[in-house]
């Protein structure tokens, strides 16, 4: 099942989708910066508070732009995620929208982050 969390956000799409065993996929597309930011923090609240996951993947392949207000929710996810027991994995595509900003801020270090494509 897959549902799509209306961003007030024109430049945002954020689905949720069922992984299957446990897993909540948050799948984010377009730009994820100062003004999008809330929109996400909101969709992995939901997410992180259903009961019964074991672990959330963060979905960023889509994304175009990010910025460290976009990232913030990202993070704060991963700290909610840590204090009830469940596992939180960001994806990222082989375009450096993501990849870069982790790499600058040496986070891609301290997020479980997989590269995909």
């Amino acid at each position: 099942m897959t549902t799509e969390v209306a961003a007030a956000v024109p430049a945002l799409r954020i689905e949720v989708a069922d992984g299957g065993e446990g897993v909540v996929v948050v799948r984010v597309a377009g730009e994820l910066d100062t003004a999008a930011a809330p929109a996400l923090c909101g969709a992995l609240d939901d997410v992180l508070a259903r009961p019964g996951g074991r672990a959330c993947v963060v979905d960023l392949t889509g994304v175009t732009f990010l910025d460290c207000a976009g990232l913030h929710p990202v993070l704060r996810a991963r700290a909610a995620a840590c204090r009830s027991g469940r596992t939180l994995t960001v994806r990222g595509g082989t375009d450096r929208a993501v990849g870069r900003l982790l790499e600058l801020t040496g986070l891609e270090d301290v997020l479980v982050w997989r590269v995909v494509g």
